[in-house]
Order: C-alpha cells, then sequence, then structure tokens
C-alpha cells in the first residue's frame, strides 16, 4: 500500500485536492493496484492454510495409525496372556493328578509306582520294578490301568506345554516350563519307554529320544 501512495505522489503531486473526480481517479488507481495484490495474497495465504491443514490431517492419521496399532498389539498381548493362564491352569490340574496316581498307592497289593522307581530301573535287579513291569503287561491288573492312565496325562500334558508355549513365544518370549516338566518326568518316562510300556511319542517329548527308536 505505502509503494502504491508513493509512486502515485512521485507521478502526481502530493498535494490534496478538492475536486471530486480527482479523488474518484486516486480511488481507482489504488483500488486497481491493490485488489490484485491484495486478492493473490489472500490465495497464497490460502494455500498455505491448506496445506499446513493437510500437514496436520496426515500426522493426525499417522498418530491415529500407530495408536490402532498400539491398540491391536495390546488386545493381542491380552488374549495370549488370557491363553497363558487358561493353559497354565490345566497344565496345573493335569500334573496334579499325573503326581497322584505316581506318588498314590493305587497299583496292585497297594504298591506304588514311586516306589518302583526309588531303585535300579532294571527287572533283573529292582524286585519292585520287576512286579511294575510285569503287570504292566497285564491289562487286567490295577498297574496296566494306572501307567495307561498317566500314559494318556502325560501325552495330554506335553500338548498344553506345546500351546503354552506358542502363546507366550507370539506375546512375551520363551518361558522354562517346558523345560522343566520335560527334567520332573524324564527318569520315569525314560525307563517306561525302555520297556515298552510307553509308546515313543512320549518319550520324544520328555525324554528326547530319537524318533527310530
Amino acid at each position: 500500500m505505502s509503494i502504491v501512495l508513493l509512486v502515485y505522489w512521485g507521478q502526481f503531486g502530493g498535494e490534496l485536492s478538492n475536486r471530486q473526480e480527482t479523488w474518484g481517479v486516486f480511488g481507482d488507481f489504488v483500488g486497481g493496484s491493490l485488489n490484485p495484490i491484495f486478492s493473490l495474497a489472500g490465495l497464497v495465504a490460502l494455500l498455505i492454510t491448506i496445506a499446513l491443514q493437510s500437514q496436520e490431517l496426515e500426522a493426525t492419521r499417522k498418530e491415529l495409525q500407530k495408536s490402532a496399532v498400539a491398540n491391536q498389539a495390546q488386545a493381542e498381548y491380552i488374549a495370549a496372556q488370557q491363553k497363558r493362564d487358561d493353559l497354565f491352569r490345566l497344565i496345573n490340574k493335569l500334573t496334579e493328578r499325573i503326581n497322584n496316581n505316581y506318588n498314590g498307592n493305587f497299583l496292585d497289593e497297594g504298591r506304588s509306582i514311586h516306589h518302583a522307581m526309588m531303585g535300579e530301573h532294571n527287572v533283573n535287579t529292582n524286585e519292585e520294578f520287576f512286579l511294575l513291569y510285569n503287570n504292566a503287561n497285564d491289562r487286567n491288573t490295577k498297574t496296566y490301568v494306572i501307567l495307561k492312565y498317566i500314559e494318556t496325562d502325560l501325552r495330554s500334558l506335553s500338548k498344553l506345554i506345546n500351546e503354552y508355549e506358542d502363546a507366550s513365544l507370539s506375546s512375551s518370549g520363551a518361558t522354562p516350563l517346558p523345560s522343566f516338566y520335560k527334567a520332573e518326568y524324564k527318569e520315569f518316562v525314560g525307563a517306561m519307554h525302555k520297556y515298552s510300556i510307553f509308546k515313543s511319542d512320549i518319550a520324544e517329548f520328555y525324554y528326547e529320544y530319537p524318533k527310530s527308536v
């Protein structure tokens, strides 16, 4: 605006006129000069505003996307944690039953698996283990029934442990649970597999026998 006025006064003089037509020409000059400039400035301002709004919208979109990803990850973690808790309760329940059958005097003549396993795991040198082995091969004995119950539970336990570990790997990482239960039942499963009382799939998990055995 200052430049336009300076140009006008420099060109036509700076004295104030008392003639109406002179003021009309002055107004036309000023309006004709400034209107395009102001219009251009307004357009530039509008474009800058649109660009800034676009940047803000893009930033907001990215933040919402990050929030959605974080919420999804949190929901998946909570779901995995809930699954882990459920599996852990089942694992505890199953191991409680296995240990009860292992330690209880439920075999023929009131014997227990725990008592037979205390000595050497050899049918030729350990009488209790020999009786366990002998009765385990007779479908009509309590020993056979109890050992089959334990074998089934051990197989179910191995599946639950694998499911628990898979759920843990997807959320918080590996756990010591598999190695703990493998160590817990390794000796017993190894002895039962040695005399073909338990099948190979049980031994592969707890005792890590080669599949060819």
